[in-house]
């Protein structure tokens, strides 16, 4: 409820300060309607092709080249209105923005662009008369403004929205979109300077630039799909081959991300140790199938064999490049603080935290599904168990923080059977 009173204060104080600045803007002094036409049209173009963020509650368009290149030309009134009116995607056309969202969207963009041109004009640039050496400085001042404003206040709204840090919110949003507005400056002053010349026109002699800029950035988010996709496939094909450990993966992985997160870790990294999470096991593809699918106690010579399967996953993972030296935290994750753990014996602060992390989400997960060989344990006594051998196999901050954030919200429900190893 705070949260949500947080978000309405900071969402409706822009949505009066933008409607504010806007009052004191009047566009048509320096712009003529068939010109305000086009370029609302083609702003409305370039938001119909915007690209929803990795993480959700946002998205980037090629619409920044077109509105800071209004700025240059006509100045801060234009640029402001044109923020406003000519940047409304479909879904917010067709209602599926709540009103919030809708208004301080407008005002964001309107104080972004208008507060750009606003000081572009302070730094000496004049709209409408370009020249590069002369306004060098203050197209830079004029992208730094717009860029920190329009990324900033979404930021703030979308992390208050989601319950995310800022800090996260830049890590998986908002860092790799700088060198997005970046590249789009140039096409903004090209766009600028052929206005001289040749005048609304302008505009047609840039769409080549903008299709190019906005397919590397598809391809960028498609990227990030493709690898998590390829992911959450791997932990597929695992769960096809040994059919207990179905869900298994994928609730250690939310676990090890929960537990990270509480202890306020990045979110960049808390991801990447939710993904370590989803492919710990993966080494059991190099299992035998009867030692995998085996009811009861296994005999020392397959137990020696199951215990291969952290290293078997580390060197899939390291050969595959997918998570960087995360391959070492899935190598480690069936290591104890006492040293009796494997592959390597390794003790206490010897052993990755992320690997630690791991195997109590680990053991907790074994511990809430049923096995071949018994029933699911009560969420009491799986904390007490987990609390029994901190210390010892797991690390005590970390079991506290698994009860802490087991206690703020439901533990994930127990979808399948596994046989715990």
């Amino acid at each position: 409820m705070k949260q949500r009173r947080s978000l309405d204060v900071f969402a409706w104080t822009v949505v009066v300060g933008g409607g504010g600045f806007l009052l004191f803007m009047t566009p048509l002094r320096h712009i003529s309607w068939p010109e305000a036409i086009v370029m609302i049209a083609f702003l409305l173009a370039a938001e119909i092709g915007h690209i929803p963020l990795p993480r959700g509650g946002g998205y980037v368009s090629v619409g920044f080249a077109l509105l800071f290149g209004v700025g240059l030309i006509y100045g801060p009134e234009v640029a402001a209105w044109l923020g406003a009116l000519g940047t409304i995607n479909l879904d917010e056309f067709t209602g599926k923005v709540p009103l919030r969202g809708l208004l301080f969207n407008r005002a964001q963009l309107a104080l972004s662009a208008g507060l750009a041109a606003v000081a572009y004009q302070g730094i000496g640039g004049i709209p409408g008369s370009l020249d590069y050496r002369r306004d060098a400085a203050a197209i830079a001042a004029a992208a730094l403004v717009y860029y920190l404003l329009n990324a900033g206040l979404v930021m703030i709204y979308v992390s208050l929205l989601k319950g995310m840090p800022v800090r996260d919110q830049w890590a998986v949003n908002f860092r790799w979109s700088a060198p997005n507005y970046l590249l789009q400056v140039p096409i903004a002053v090209v766009l600028a300077a052929l206005y001289q010349s040749i005048g609304v026109l302008a505009i047609f002699f840039i769409i080549a630039p903008l299709l190019v800029t906005r397919h590397n950035l598809q391809r960028f988010i498609d990227r990030r799909q493709v690898f998590m996709r390829t992911i959450r496939t791997l932990g597929a094909i695992l769960e096809a081959k040994d059919p207990y450990t179905k869900g298994h993966s994928d609730r250690v992985g939310r676990y090890a991300g929960a537990i990270v997160r509480r202890l306020g870790m990045r979110e960049e990294w808390a991801e990447r140790v939710e993904l370590a999470g989803i492919l710990h096991d993966l080494g059991k593809l190099g299992v035998r199938q009867r030692v995998l699918n085996k009811k009861g106690r296994l005999e020392s010579e397959e137990l020696a064999e199951m215990r291969l399967h952290p290293a078997y996953g580390a060197e899939i993972i390291r050969h595959a490049g997918l998570l960087g030296e995360g391959y070492r935290w899935i190598r480690h994750h069936h290591e104890r603080l006492d040293g009796e753990g494997y592959p390597e014996g390794l003790e206490g602060d010897r052993i990755p935290l992320e690997s630690r992390v791991i195997l109590v989400a680990d053991a907790f997960d074994a511990m809430t599904t049923n096995r071949s060989y018994r029933d699911a344990f009560g969420y009491e006594r799986a904390v007490a168990e987990l609390r029994k051998h901190a210390g010892t196999q797991f690390a005590p901050e970390l079991v506290e923080a698994m009860v802490g954030l087991t206690k703020d919200f439901s533990p994930i429900a127990p979808v399948a059977e596994g046989d715990g190893r």
